[in-house]
């Protein structure tokens, strides 16, 4: 082989190593097999006036997708029993944070106040390649969101166990006002 395929190919194995490092990706998976789920979030918020939907997708994050890693290694009981917990991912969170980042391990400004904190959301399961997490909430007070975590861990705040977070209209909510959450975990074969 020449020198020039030889570097392009050294560059790949290097590039490689080096993304599975950043992400702690499992050495057994490659980044490809391990980022092959992803979110897709339609919020509706309810108005006395007015319905408004939004459609967003989400960033999964380092620590979500170490747990697929963790998942695909030790299958379905990898899954439900880390910490020896019940740890599906069906726990939603709101904030009014921006632009997600893959390095977030809980939402920054996630609200922990009565009626706007995480709550355990109920779980569809719509085909063998996809499930959906869905919890309405309804204002207590006045507070804008604009951001949605999805988590494996029931206690507002609690730092690592956000496995994505979306982003949508910055919205502002009154007394008894409702929002909707439907969050969608896809995957993509």
């Amino acid at each position: 082989m020449n020198k020039k395929i030889m570097g392009l190919i050294a560059i790949v194995i290097v590039s490689t190593m080096a993304a599975a490092t950043l992400v702690n990706v499992k050495p057994n998976y490659s980044v490809s097999e391990v980022a092959m789920y992803e979110g897709k979030i339609t919020v509706i918020f309810e108005q006395p006036e007015q319905t408004t939907t939004y459609e967003t997708h989400n960033k999964v994050t380092h620590i979500g997708l170490e747990r697929l890693t963790d998942f695909m290694e030790n299958g379905a009981a990898g899954m439900r029993t880390i910490d020896g917990k019940d740890n599906v991912l069906k726990y939603l969170s709101l904030s009014n944070d921006a632009t997600p980042l893959a390095t977030w391990t809980v939402l920054p400004g996630e609200i922990a106040t009565a009626g706007l904190a995480r709550a355990a959301a109920t779980v569809q399961f719509e085909n063998n390649t996809q499930y959906s997490v869905v919890y309405k909430w309804t204002f207590p007070s006045t507070a804008t969101v604009q951001c949605v975590g999805i988590h494996w861990a029931a206690e507002s705040g609690l730092v690592g166990n956000l496995w994505g977070a979306g982003t949508f209209t910055s919205t502002t909510g009154n007394l008894n006002d409702n929002i909707t959450i439907i969050y969608r975990i896809i995957g993509n074969n």
